[in-house]
């Protein structure tokens, strides 16, 4: 096992310990069937969606899945703790960020085999498979997937005298500055000391040719250098820096901000929090190319006597009608290309499936929760007026390194 990625997930645990506890996760077996136990942080519609397609998998299978909720923000500690006591359960349904962290303590099965036999790998886009690989291995298999775009106005747009979103950044900031008056701002994203943030300042690092292991470069300063100078000259408001996804999606919705980067599975929030607005989603501008940060969930099974058994629901569970429900019900994307996806009453969903090819995955790293840490860091204190872009970033680059290595 990774011992500096073990201490990085350990810290905590014996406190998390003494807090709760997370019960006997051992296989109920028969003579027939076989018991295994599932992890999830769904709520709501998705977790309708997926205890209904569990019931049907235990309907036509001997194989039998049990279903744990654990709250989101709870499920990274406790999977952490489980690999410290060895109670893990079969199969964990991930946020694709924790994919490589996890991987990398040796406690997820290596399924390779499987998905070459499987013979869908070629399937799949390429931004989310690689949210599963790490050390050239595949310890998952995308199950949702969602990816940044740019939201605009269109009536705001309109009226400013603009025909078109901006392509680029020397678009998005003029577009920004026509868009700017006492009523609205011109263009809104998270900037907040969140993971929220470091999804939206991705983007325009990616774009520039930059990523987090290559924040040091001139490239990530330019990128955080021109975010800078949407603050600076007024057409991004400075209280970026305290707010998350959604209240920027509140302030789109109520036309206070005339155009948004946002992760795509906020469409439908737009749509119920002002259903009479006219908007359109796009790619994020670009400096050298296109490219959106993606998010969404992996299937991961965990190493043991019952990986075969565990695949055999994973696999069922990527059958493209299945992935189609569990992702346009909810505004997601399906990471499959051969999915068919039938938007036509989803019309800002349809456009967002469109830029999928630009997609790219947050890392893949196993140390992505401190990296990130860093990423934030480094952009509030330029977007606070506390350091310069090349100073920020070459700390966070410093301090990335050093926890890589």
């Amino acid at each position: 096992m990774n011992t500096k990625l073990l201490s990085v997930l350990s810290c905590g645990i014996l406190v998390f310990l003494i807090a709760c506890s997370n019960g006997n996760t051992d296989q109920e077996t028969d003579s027939d069937n076989t018991t295994l136990e599932l992890w999830h942080y769904y709520n709501g519609d998705s977790e309708e969606i997926l205890a209904d397609n569990i019931e049907a998998f235990n309907s036509q299978h001997d194989i039998q899945i049990k279903a744990q909720y654990i709250p989101y923000n709870e499920l990274y500690q406790q999977v952490s703790v489980a690999i410290a006591g060895g109670n893990l359960p079969d199969i964990i349904l991930l946020d694709t960020v924790w994919n490589s962290a996890f991987a990398a303590t040796n406690s997820l099965a290596d399924i390779s085999s499987h998905m070459e036999e499987w013979g869908h790998i070629d399937d799949f886009y390429e931004g989310p498979l690689q949210s599963a690989v790490y050390d050239d291995k595949y310890y998952g298999v995308p199950y949702t997937s969602n990816l940044a775009v740019l939201y605009y106005n269109k009536e705001l747009l309109h009226e400013a005298g603009l025909d078109s979103p901006p392509n680029d950044w020397s678009e998005l900031k003029e577009s920004a500055m026509q868009l700017t008056n006492e009523e609205q701002a011109g263009v809104g994203m998270s900037a907040a000391k969140s993971e929220n943030g470091t999804f939206a300042f991705l983007n325009f690092v990616l774009s520039a040719g930059a990523n987090y292991d290559s924040l040091d470069t001139p490239e990530a300063k330019e990128a955080l250098t021109y975010l800078n100078s949407l603050i600076e000259d007024g057409s991004m408001n400075a209280d970026v820096v305290n707010l998350p996804q959604d209240d920027i999606t509140k302030l789109f919705a109520e036309e206070k901000i005339a155009m948004m980067v946002n992760g795509s599975w906020d469409i439908g929030t737009v749509e119920s929090l002002n259903p009479d607005l006219d908007f359109g989603v796009t790619f994020v501008p670009k400096d050298k190319e296109y490219a959106s940060a993606t998010g969404g969930e992996n299937w991961t099974i965990v190493e043991g006597e019952h990986v075969d058994e565990a695949w055999e629901f994973v696999k069922w569970m990527s059958e493209p009608e299945k992935m189609s429900e569990a992702n346009i019900e909810i505004g997601n994307i399906p990471p499959r290309t051969d999915v068919e996806l039938h938007l036509e009453d989803k019309p800002h969903l349809e456009q967002a499936s469109e830029l999928m090819d630009a997609a790219i995955p947050r890392g893949p790293s196993p140390y992505w929760p401190d990296i990130s840490e860093e990423i934030q860091t480094a952009y509030q204190s330029v977007f606070t007026d506390t350091a310069e872009p090349e100073e920020a970033l070459k700390k966070a680059a410093e301090a990335i390194q050093a926890t890589i290595k």
